[in-house]
């Protein structure tokens, strides 16, 4: 009997490939539903996790219960709770995490530009990227809910 092996056996290159289209349609389409769901995945995954965690904990070694596997799988249940039930917080905090970091990057990049500027000559084409990405980070800083529907359509296309 062969096995189900959709990751490394190319015969299945058709089957990944509508997958990933359909996806990236839905990404398209709905990236508020989208978010939700990916979210949703996320979360029950985590709670399965913690509960496998527990229950190997409870019945590993003989009986005795491992502290810290119990603890771990306790946080993982609780988190997969939190992240199913609060989806859209958590994508708009990640978003707007992301754009902080984009923020501070393109400001030091700007800021580094400008110094080996000084040093070399540079055209100002050299700033492009830099206050792009500068730009990009202000507007997911401060508006986490529609850039994070741009970047779901973005990885969609």
């Amino acid at each position: 009997m062969k096995p189900l092996n959709l990751f490394y056996d190319r015969s299945y290159g058709y089957f990944r490939g509508i997958l990933t289209f359909l996806v990236g349609l839905a990404f398209i389409i709905w990236p508020d539903k989208a978010k939700s769901y990916i979210c949703l995945i996320l979360g029950i995954i985590i709670l399965i996790l913690g509960l496998a965690a527990l229950v190997r904990s409870n019945f590993g070694k003989g009986g005795k219960a491992l502290n810290l596997l119990s603890v771990n799988g306790f946080l993982d249940i609780v988190f997969g709770i939190v992240l199913i039930v609060f989806s859209e917080f958590f994508v708009n905090l990640l978003t707007f995490l992301f754009g902080f970091l984009l923020l501070v990057f393109g400001v030091s990049s700007i800021v580094e530009t400008a110094s080996a500027r000084k040093n070399a000559p540079m055209g100002w084409t050299v700033f492009i990227f830099p206050v792009l990405m500068a730009l990009v980070g202000l507007a997911m800083f401060f508006l986490p809910k529609e850039s994070s529907d741009f970047v779901f359509r973005l990885f969609g296309i």
